[in-house]
C-alpha cells in the first residue's frame, strides 16, 4: 500500500531522512541548524487517477456553474424591464462575470504549461497559464458583487431607500470597486 506524500512511515525511513557524506548524521535537506525537513517527490506526489479526479471535479462542478449563471443572465435578459432595477444589473454582472470565469475553471489542466508535473492533460503554454490566472484573479469580482447585493438590501430594508435612490448614489462606486478594481489587479 503506497503511503500519502505528506505522511511519515517509520519503516520508510530512507525515503525522506538520509544522511550526508559528512557522517554528521544529519539529514539530507537539512538546515544550517541540522533539522530534518523531509523532501516531497512532486512528480509523483499523486497517482494517475488522484491527477484524473482532480482534473475532472473542476470540469463538473463548472458545468454546473456556467448553466446556472446562464438561466439567471438569460431570465434577467429576456424580462427587459429587469433592468430597470438595480439588484438585477448586480446579478447580471455576477452571472457575466461567473460565466468567464467559470469557463476557465472547468479548463483546469488544459492551460497549465505542457509537462507540469501532477497535472493530467496539461497542454497549455505560459502564455495560456496566465490567461487562466488572469480569470481566476478577476474572479473576485463574484463575492465583491454579491457584497454589493447586500449593501443594496441593507440599503432598501434598513435604511428604506427606493431603488433609483440607491443605484444614484452607489451604483457607479458599487461597479468600480466590484468589477474595475479586481479588473486592474488581474492585469497587474
Amino acid at each position: 500500500m503506497r503511503a500519502h506524500p505528506y505522511m511519515y512511515d517509520d519503516d520508510d525511513d530512507d525515503a525522506l531522512l538520509t544522511s550526508n557524506s559528512s557522517g554528521t548524521g544529519a539529514s539530507a535537506g537539512a538546515g544550517a541548524d541540522g533539522n530534518a525537513s523531509a523532501a516531497i517527490d512532486y512528480e509523483n506526489q499523486y497517482t494517475l487517477s488522484q491527477q484524473k479526479t482532480i482534473t475532472y471535479i473542476p470540469l463538473s462542478t463548472s458545468i454546473l456553474s456556467i448553466i446556472g449563471s446562464f438561466t439567471i443572465f438569460y431570465m434577467i435578459l429576456y424580462h427587459k424591464h429587469k433592468l430597470r432595477k438595480l439588484k438585477h444589473r448586480l446579478i447580471l454582472f455576477i452571472s457575466v462575470i461567473d460565466i468567464a470565469c467559470s469557463v476557465w475553471t472547468g479548463l483546469w489542466a488544459l492551460p497549465a504549461p505542457e509537462g507540469e508535473p501532477s497535472v493530467y492533460g496539461a497542454c497549455g503554454n505560459r502564455q495560456t497559464c496566465a490567461v487562466q490566472g488572469f480569470f481566476h484573479q478577476w474572479s473576485i469580482s463574484v463575492p465583491m458583487y454579491t457584497v454589493a447585493l447586500i449593501f443594496y438590501y441593507y440599503e432598501e430594508v434598513v435604511h428604506k431607500k427606493t431603488d433609483n435612490e440607491i443605484a444614484n448614489k452607489y451604483e457607479l462606486w458599487m461597479h468600480f470597486v466590484c468589477a474595475v478594481y479586481p479588473l486592474l489587479t488581474a492585469v497587474v
